[in-house]
């Protein structure tokens, strides 16, 4: 199961994860966000305009406001803080991405680190237990995920040709295993 879980371009699944994500959750939010910043800006620049006039004025001209403008204002104020609210869940999701994103990175650490170490001392530990059993030490090594191919491998390279497992290489696979490593030199 760790071994189907590793992914080992994990960066690169990591950036086109992110991509396609952030992608389709962009589409639907810019259209409704570049309408709504036009209408902001519009909104700021009349009121900067108001600013320009004397203070007198414009008060009169507020309280000259219909209730037409109101309502437009207040529905405004409105569609401001939901387009905001919008904004936030946006970020939000991307965040959440970013978390789960970042754990995923962390766990395929992990499992690069268990599967480099030779399975975290799995070896050893059928070695103890079962001393001068090759079937049982293969058959846990088989439930461990480790292939026919890589059994031998595994043994060599963690405790290599010893008293302990000299079982191992004479065993049916052990005898292939020397086989072709011999015939590789």
């Amino acid at each position: 199961m760790m071994k189907e879980a590793y992914i080992p371009d994990f960066e690169g699944w990591k950036k086109e994860i992110m991509e396609n994500k952030t992608a389709v959750w962009k589409k639907e939010f810019d259209a409704k966000w570049e309408s709504f910043l036009k209408e902001r800006d519009e909104r700021s620049e009349r009121a900067r305009k108001e600013l320009s006039i004397p203070f007198k004025q414009r008060m009169r001209m507020r309280q000259q406001k219909t209730e037409e403008e109101r309502m437009r204002d207040r529905e405004f104020a409105k569609q401001d803080d939901s387009y905001m609210l919008e904004a936030r869940r946006e970020w939000d999701k991307k965040r959440n991405l970013s978390n789960i994103l970042g754990s995923m990175g962390g766990r395929n650490s992990r499992i690069r680190s268990f599967l480099k170490d030779g399975g975290g001392g799995l070896l050893r530990i059928l070695l103890d237990n079962y001393p001068g059993k090759a079937t049982e030490v293969f058959k846990y090594l088989k439930l461990a995920g480790y292939e026919e191919g890589e059994m031998m491998e595994l043994v060599d390279r963690e405790e290599g040709k010893t008293e302990e497992t000299e079982f191992l290489y004479q065993s049916p696979l052990g005898r292939k295993f020397l086989k072709e490593k011999k015939q590789k030199k």
